[in-house]
């Protein structure tokens, strides 16, 4: 939905371009049609059915557009719409009815969608001062209905954990389900700065001296770069297929700057777990019976990772080039797995399983009674 600054088309466009505005303004679900739907509906358990009936598919609203485009009006107006889609529908939802059952999918899918457009733009993995303008934008999104969002959200945490409680009482009593929280909430034998790909793999040190030929050795080794095409393709348009249909141009426009190096060790490190996927998949699907385990779809993404390896660099307080440009190796769960398990003894056993053959570098335990809500993975 944004550009790398943040915008969509419709907010792109200059109001100089009026015959361009005009054909980017939404047209299929118009702000009054979801006004008139909060107003008009009473019952909260049937009003994400009728929003849903606004649109085939809920990108068809165009809430990013409605709720934050200054073609629909002035901030105050803007600042209304988002007051009112909360109190109108995301704040009942969210308090009156998730806690006490469970949404179909045409009303998780507007949930969701809703919950995420009414907290504007997402943060740029590009550096620049276009992070700070939309940092503003977050900042004030939700300014007019913060408190009572929070309050919100505090009682229905304790809704859910009161629900939750009692079948961790039945764990508790179990024999194995309080083995298993009784083991500690955290463990780990590495410091969370030592925590990263470079303690086991050898690193891409070409990323911190810059040299290319080293880097367009090492990406084609790994299979990122497989045809000259691609060199063409990421390095003057920014496009290749760990990108899906989006383009990076923005990131692989200045071959100096940090986020070009960041970039292509991501894609680097991407490319080495796609050579072990498989690997990876056959070996912890040995751990149990196959319909107990459940692999993701694919490595972690660009996107994710670069975004991960800007909070990394700043919460391990990364100084330099040297230390920032290696961010994206903090990112350790590139290869990750599901396991489902109807008991804490079948729980015990692959966990025994996986322990007696792989090394374990740390453990989080969300079963534990000290941690903070109990239940988790």
């Amino acid at each position: 939905v944004y550009n790398g600054l943040g915008k969509t088309p419709y907010m792109s466009v200059s109001t100089k371009h009026q015959k361009l505005l005009q054909a980017l303004r939404p047209r299929a679900v118009k702000w009054v049609d979801v006004e008139v739907t909060l107003k008009v509906r009473s019952d909260v358990d049937g009003l994400g059915h009728a929003l849903a009936k606004l649109a085939l598919n809920v990108s068809d609203m165009r809430l990013p557009d409605l709720l934050f485009c200054e073609h629909e009006g002035p901030g105050e107006e803007l600042g209304r719409r988002r007051h009112m889609l909360w109190e109108g529908y995301l704040g009942p939802m969210t308090h009156d009815v998730c806690p006490k059952r469970p949404l179909v999918k045409s009303e998780k899918e507007l949930f969701t969608y809703c919950w995420s457009a009414s907290q504007g733009p997402p943060l740029s993995i590009r550096q620049g001062s276009h992070n700070a303008r939309i940092a503003a934008i977050i900042k004030t999104a939700r300014e007019s209905y913060r408190d009572d969002m929070a309050q919100v959200l505090d009682e229905v945490s304790v809704d859910f954990e009161a629900q939750a409680m009692l079948l961790y009482e039945e764990l508790l009593v179990d024999e194995y389900g309080a083995m298993l929280a009784a083991f500690p909430e955290q463990k780990s034998k590495l410091s969370p700065k030592e925590m990263n790909h470079g303690q086991f793999l050898e690193t891409p040190t070409w990323a911190q001296t810059k040299n290319f030929p080293a880097a367009l050795a090492d990406l084609v080794a790994v299979g990122v770069l497989r045809a000259e095409g691609e060199f063409g393709d990421l390095f003057q348009q920014g496009r290749h297929r760990l990108f899906g249909s989006e383009s990076m141009k923005a990131i692989f426009v200045d071959s100096d700057s940090l986020q070009f190096w960041m970039g292509l060790v991501a894609m680097w490190m991407i490319g080495v777990h796609e050579l072990q996927v498989d690997a990876f998949n056959a070996k912890m699907r040995s751990f149990c019976k196959e319909e107990e385990f459940h692999a993701a779809p694919g490595v972690k993404g660009f996107v994710r990772i670069m975004a991960k390896s800007f909070e990394y660099a700043e919460e391990h307080e990364l100084i330099d080039f040297e230390q920032q440009v290696m961010s994206p190796l903090y990112v350790v769960d590139v290869l990750r797995c599901t396991y489902q398990l109807s008991t804490a003894e079948r729980l015990l056993e692959v966990r025994d399983a996986i322990r007696s053959e792989l090394p374990n570098a740390r453990t989080k335990n969300g079963y534990s009674t000290n941690a903070k809500a109990p239940m988790g993975y």
